[in-house]
C-alpha cells in the first residue's frame, strides 16, 4: 500500500502529474490519491456522469463500433485492430507501484456492456462461502476483508492471433 504522503515527491504525485499531462486534466484521478471503496464509487459515478455529458473523448478509431461510447486512455497500444478493443499500456507508463484502471491491459472478446453504477447488481453464488447480491462496490467491500497484494498478469492474446 502506498504511503499516505501524497506530496510533490511521492510516486502518486508523479503519476498524477503524468496522467494530467496525458489527458489534459480531463480525467478524474482521485482514485489514485484515495483508495477506499466509497471514494472509488464516487469517482466512478463522476466519470459516468462526465461520459453522459460528453466530456471524455472517444477515440476516432472506436467510431462506428459497438464500443463507440467508451473513453480510452490515448496512450494505450492497440493490438488487434479496431474491435474488439485489446490493448496494453506502453511500459514507460508502468513504472510505479500502482497502475490506474485506465492503464490496465484490456482483453475483450466483444462489446463492453453498458452498465450504470447506480443500478447494476453483481450476484455471487455457487461454491462460495458467502453468497450474496451486491448493488454497489461499497456493499461488496463491507463484506470482504481488505488486503493489499501485488500480482503479475499475462495474456497470450498475441499468440492466439498468430
Amino acid at each position: 500500500m502506498p504511503s499516505a504522503n501524497h506530496g510533490r515527491d511521492s510516486p502518486i504525485a508523479d503519476e498524477t502529474a503524468t496522467l494530467s499531462v496525458l489527458w489534459g486534466n480531463k480525467l478524474s484521478i482521485t482514485s489514485l490519491e484515495r483508495l477506499d471503496p466509497a471514494t472509488l464509487l464516487e469517482d466512478m459515478k463522476r466519470q459516468e456522469q462526465a461520459l453522459d455529458d460528453g466530456i471524455y473523448p472517444v477515440d476516432n478509431r472506436d467510431r462506428k463500433t459497438p464500443d463507440d461510447w467508451v473513453p480510452r486512455h490515448e496512450a494505450m497500444v492497440r493490438l488487434t485492430g479496431r474491435h474488439p478493443f485489446n490493448a496494453e499500456p506502453p511500459l514507460c507508463l508502468l513504472n510505479q507501484d500502482l497502475t490506474t484502471s485506465d492503464l490496465h491491459y484490456v482483453r475483450n472478446h466483444g462489446a463492453v456492456p453498458r452498465l450504470a453504477v447506480s443500478s447494476h447488481r453483481v450476484e455471487v453464488s455457487g461454491l462460495v462461502g458467502c453468497p450474496g447480491s451486491f448493488s454497489s462496490l461499497i456493499a461488496a467491500a463491507d463484506r470482504s476483508a481488505r488486503h493489499d497484494s501485488g500480482d503479475t498478469r499475462l495474456c497470450l492474446a498475441i499468440v492466439a492471433k498468430s
